[in-house]
């Protein structure tokens, strides 16, 4: 099957994009998705962050506080690495299992940390990026504080990184509107492609 990545910075419309292919009836999968998948109470990888982190990560009702490890993320570069290890393999290994059961023309997986086609077997990457003003403005009305926002920043992975795998781009400076017209002939495009993969 056709296989689409979409990678993309920080709240540049990556989620708006998967919508907006869902809606299409486009098998689609989120990394982030798994990622909560995999860390609902008492799963395996909750009870090790448990262990390593602390009850302090916890919110009353048991459940994992992101905003909690987001933040010790992007104070310790350790952890970080810690809780990559521990993620992304399964991650990358539940993604490549639903992507092998989906059926039609193509589906498309939310990477935003891929670093190359090979891993994943992906045929295009779409790249949905926007300025930098775009983005400070977008992590602003989501409450987080500037130091928040310059540290996720910080942690998203290099513009020139994403542009040596990039296949096709959105700019998503517009207006919704302006954005489903690109997602449009973007999906006219893949649909044509996937008539031309090789069963």
């Amino acid at each position: 099957m056709l296989t689409i990545a979409i990678i993309g910075g920080i709240c540049c419309g990556k989620s708006t994009a998967l919508k907006f292919f869902q809606d299409k009836h486009i098998a689609c999968f989120s990394a982030d998705d798994v990622a909560r998948q995999l860390t609902q109470i008492n799963t395996l990888e909750y009870n090790l962050i448990l262990q390593h982190v602390g009850s302090d990560c916890l919110h009353p009702n048991d459940e994992l506080n992101r905003g909690y490890l987001r933040q010790k993320m992007l104070q310790d570069a350790s952890f970080k690495q810690w809780l990559e290890q521990l993620l992304h393999p399964k991650i990358k290994q539940l993604l490549l299992q639903a992507r092998d059961k989906a059926h039609g023309p193509y589906c498309v997986l939310e990477t935003p940390l891929l670093k190359d086609k090979q891993s994943y077997c992906i045929d295009r990457v779409l790249n949905i990026d926007c300025g930098l003003e775009q983005q400070i403005y977008r992590l602003h009305s989501r409450g987080l504080s500037p130091d928040d926002i310059q540290g996720l920043l910080n942690h998203q992975v290099a513009r020139e990184l994403r542009d040596a795998i990039t296949d096709d781009r959105i700019i998503n400076n517009g207006d919704i509107h302006s954005f489903y017209h690109q997602l449009e002939q973007l999906h006219q495009y893949y649909l044509k492609r996937a008539t031309e993969v090789t069963p």
